[in-house]
């Protein structure tokens, strides 16, 4: 994944229109933030140049906008940058994986972005 730093509450917005199918706080047994923090997964409308499923993922927010099933459009705003979960300090963790949305298929994400 990429880390653009920013200031904790900076507007996260989703890259292309898709669903929301994740959005979920990671957290220890004392309650603490671990791995991701605060986090969404949204799965693409469109594909990738062979064809496969396009998802994202935005990590370590403050605050998530956005539920579940819910549609999302390019540039609406889905979380509020922050430092939860394995964080030195506020920004947002951008990933793209395909053709699933497992972990074990990210791919680089700077080869998607303009």
């Amino acid at each position: 994944g990429c880390d653009f730093p920013c200031a904790s509450g900076s507007r996260v917005v989703a890259a292309e229109s898709g669903t929301v199918i994740v959005s979920a706080d990671l957290t220890n047994s004392d309650g603490s933030y671990r791995s991701y923090g605060r986090y969404i997964v949204i799965a693409h409308d469109k594909t990738d140049s062979v064809g496969n499923s396009v998802y994202t993922l935005y990590a370590h927010n403050s605050q998530i906008l956005v539920s579940v099933g819910e549609k999302v459009s390019a540039g609406q705003v889905v979380a509020k940058s922050g430092s939860t979960g394995n964080s030195t300090g506020p920004h947002c963790h951008f990933e793209v994986r395909t053709p699933t949305a497992s972990y074990n298929d990210c791919v680089n994400p700077e080869i998607y972005l303009p």
